[in-house]
Parts: structure tokens; sequence; C-alpha cells
């Protein structure tokens, strides 16, 4: 049976107990590591900069293909960004970042499994757009 690594479940603390009840409950049957729980607002920045350089004082997109968030936790705050967090970015284990048919699948089990357990979860890779976030889970 999966379990958690040490550093998963760290992350995973950090989380609304809804997203920590249901991913550990998920990973009893399907193997999966924890990417991000919650996030400092300098963490959020952090992550907001990939695919961006700054131009006098703003920041421009520099490769769209780079960008892992649209909020850079000062202005515009995530969900990660809560305390305990609303989100929690999940991939299923081993990571296959190109993998798209396998994370779907992991997708289709954790909602056919939160909606059994009636937890309101919605995942960034059903998000329509240019922007697809498919490690990333959140509360309604």
């Amino acid at each position: 049976m999966p379990s958690f690594s040490k550093n998963s479940k760290i992350k995973l603390d950090t989380c609304d107990v809804l997203i920590m009840h249901l991913f550990y409950k998920i990973v009893e049957n399907y193997d999966c590591t924890i990417i991000s729980g919650h996030r400092t607002p300098e963490e959020q920045f952090e992550l907001f900069k990939n695919g961006r350089e700054e131009i006098n004082g703003i920041w421009v997109v520099k490769n769209r293909f780079e960008i892992v968030t649209k909020c850079d936790g000062f202005i515009k705050s995530s969900d990660h960004n809560c305390y305990p967090s609303k989100a929690v970015d999940v991939m299923p284990y081993p990571i296959d970042w190109d993998d798209i048919p396998r994370i779907k699948e992991f997708a289709a089990y954790v909602k056919g499994f939160a909606a059994n357990l009636g937890i309101p979860i919605l995942w960034g890779g059903d998000w329509k757009g240019k922007f697809v976030d498919r490690p990333h889970w959140y509360l309604k």
C-alpha cells in the first residue's frame, strides 16, 4: 500500500482538513506526492517570477510556457497563501510531467473519490484558456 513521504506529509499538513482527509485517503490506493501546500507570500512570489522578467518595475511575460502561477502572493494571492491552505499541488508518483494521460487518470480518480466523500474540490487541469495547472487542487 502506498504512503506519503515525510516531506509530502509536512506539506499536506499545512492544508485545510478536507484536503488532508481526501489525499490521505487517496494515497492508500493511488501513489502520489505532494508538491506544495501552504506558501508564504515570498514563496509565491518566487514561483510567480518563473517565465517573467522585471522591466522598469513591471513583471513582463518572457516565456509563457514557464509560467506556473498568475498570483504574485502580494497584490494577488493564491489559495495556497491561506493558512491552512485551501489548495494543494499533487502529482501521481513517480512524477512524469509529460504523461498527460496518467495525470488525467489520476485526476478522474481524485474527482470520483472526492465526490463519494462529499468534498467540494476542483482541479486546475479543468481550467479553460492558455493556463492549465494540472497538479493544482482547490476547495470550492
